[in-house]
């Protein structure tokens, strides 16, 4: 990288379902073309933020400098199905609290399996891909 030259990094953060919480998985990708990222078979969502990088000189060392993550793209899901709070009654009546707390929040759920049925509240202004696309697993 040249000196005091600006460079901006693109990443997409994973979130991959575990027993307790989520986990990430973060890589750097070329850009933001959702059409041409293979998609994690371990996730359910993921976002893509920004790095801004330069190489300034200090004391006649040469040293990198990164901003913070910036620029996040809202939450991206797949993998799985967007249910109303009616449609998760219908489907799965033993999730009856979930459907309660759905409709309490004012939203939908996705309903993804990940080694077994899972059930996460969908936030507004997050994203559904409804696309059928190639699906990798990632490591």
């Amino acid at each position: 990288m040249d000196k005091n030259k600006i460079r901006i990094k693109t990443f997409v953060e994973w979130t991959i379902p575990d027993v307790v919480q989520h986990t990430t998985i973060t890589e750097e990708v070329e850009n933001r073309d959702i059409e041409n990222l293979e998609l994690s078979s371990r996730s359910f969502r993921f976002k893509f933020f920004d790095v801004i990088s330069t190489i300034v000189d200090i004391d006649g060392e040469k040293v990198e400098l990164r901003s913070e993550k910036r620029n996040y793209s809202p939450d991206i899901y797949y993998n799985g199905e967007l249910l109303t709070p009616e449609e998760l009654r219908a489907k799965f009546p033993e999730q009856e609290a979930v459907a309660r707390g759905a409709e309490k929040e004012n939203c939908k759920i996705l309903h993804y399996i990940a080694g077994r049925d899972r059930f996460q509240f969908f936030p507004e202004g997050a994203v559904f891909l409804k696309r059928k696309t190639s699906v990798v697993a990632t490591t």
